[in-house]
């Protein structure tokens, strides 16, 4: 007897593309969460906390409740009110509509005493019809501790640690261009010390330094 055989070819490229690009962000997610303090996967929609650290939560587990659990004592009050504001839900979904798929801020954290700077990432992803963030904690503390002093050189004098002339032409500038609030005053004092020039022709620039030191101490005290 005679046989007919049907063969049918069908382009998958579509979905072998998506496979592929599930894959590369499940290595990303992986390396990340190596990286990480602590890591996240939540169920934005859902408000559940589905990973932390890469491990399945059994139990139901809100995100405000993790931070409750997990965070509320690593971090001071006013740390841990301002990680709850930016994590308000209203205020992710129109960052994520505006298209930022990737929002980062940086607190301090840890024990009194020994809290580090870390970097808090959230990442806005879309899996198989799931909305999810994906947030990870990581130390940064030595890189911003190089930042502020790096910026602490830039902006302030290096003698008294009173802002440089720089920065207060930028301060100055900036109060000038914002609103005028009935209920807010802004002052400029300008200060001179009187017969400078005499103490240091008469004990010496050391001295006169000093001087400028203890000043800049009494008005920062102040």
């Amino acid at each position: 007897s005679d046989y007919s055989v049907i063969g049918i070819i069908e382009d998958v490229s579509w979905q072998m593309m998506q496979q592929e690009e599930l894959q590369r962000k499940e290595k990303e997610r992986r390396a990340l969460i190596a990286q990480a303090i602590m890591s996240l996967k939540v169920d934005f929609l859902h408000d559940q906390v589905l990973e932390i650290n890469g491990n399945v939560v059994d139990t139901s587990l809100s995100f405000a409740d993790f931070l409750k659990k997990y965070i509320s004592n690593e971090v001071d009050n006013k740390t841990y009110h301002y990680i709850q504001k930016f994590m308000l839900k209203e205020n992710l979904e129109r960052k994520f509509q505006q298209g930022h798929d990737v929002l980062k801020t940086e607190f301090k954290m840890g024990a009194d005493g020994s809290r580090i700077w870390v970097s808090y990432v959230v990442n806005y992803l879309v899996e198989e019809s799931q909305q999810l963030l994906f947030i990870t904690l990581n130390d940064i503390d030595e890189q911003k501790k190089e930042e502020l002093r790096l910026r602490k050189l830039a902006e302030r004098d290096g003698l008294s640690g009173l802002y440089n002339a720089s920065m207060m032409r930028s301060m100055v500038n900036d109060i000038l261009h914002q609103p005028m609030l009935n209920e807010f005053c802004q002052v400029l004092l300008l200060l001179d010390l009187d017969n400078f020039k005499m103490i240091n022709d008469t004990f010496g620039h050391m001295y006169g330094d000093r001087i400028l030191k203890d000043t800049a101490k009494i008005l920062i005290n102040k």
